[in-house]
């Protein structure tokens, strides 16, 4: 089991001449603004480190998080609705693909839906973009406390017809900050990943 012994936010990046190039392991976490992307980060490191916003679009930038001074939590920017001016999507876009060229060392990108509504048009946009890159991927289903027993089973199997039809056989979290649910496997996960 994972255990969170410190954790210290290391670097912040605006743009994409600044990405950490360096061999320490980093496990990123993306999603539509206002999935719960902030959260799911704040229980995972048992700390309130990223910042929680009712307002989408709050993570302007690249977030490194060094844990236990052995790997980095990336909080990247929310894709989607958010409500900002054109050119700051790009300068995101930019800052994004550069993260996803230059890094050497992610090991994993956990990309987080909604699980009452995944792969909603900017979800199957976003996962067109990173198809082509070679890095590991998994799926975080977030807010599965907001469903029941039937609608889980189906938000879990409609994802999986999705990754099947991009022939993807990628892991696929259910997760609730709320409930509790899917800590521990994540946990699991990230601690398999690093050996």
């Amino acid at each position: 089991m994972l255990r969170i012994k410190s954790v210290e936010l290391v670097k912040t990046v605006y743009r994409a001449s600044d990405i950490l190039l360096d061999s320490i392991p980093q496990f990123a976490f993306v999603g539509r603004s206002n999935v719960g992307k902030s959260t799911l980060l704040n229980v995972l490191l048992n700390r309130r480190m990223a910042l929680v916003s009712s307002r989408p679009g709050k993570t302007r930038s690249v977030n490194y998080f060094l844990v236990n001074k052995l790997f980095y939590f990336v909080d990247l920017p929310g894709y989607g609705f958010a409500k900002v001016p054109p050119a700051e999507k790009e300068r995101w876009q930019k800052v994004m693909s550069a993260y996803f060229e230059k890094t050497t060392a992610l090991y994993m990108l956990f990309c987080l839906m909604d699980a009452r509504h995944p792969f909603v048009k900017s979800d199957r946009f976003f996962w067109e973009w990173i198809l082509p890159y070679p890095f590991s991927k998994a799926v975080v289903l977030t807010k599965s406390d907001k469903l029941n027993g039937m609608e889980k089973k189906r938000s879990l199997e409609q994802t999986q017809q999705v990754l099947e039809e991009m022939k993807m056989q990628i892991p696929v979290f259910p997760f609730s900050s709320l409930k509790r649910i899917g800590i521990d496997p994540l946990c699991n996960f990230v601690q398999e990943m690093l050996g």
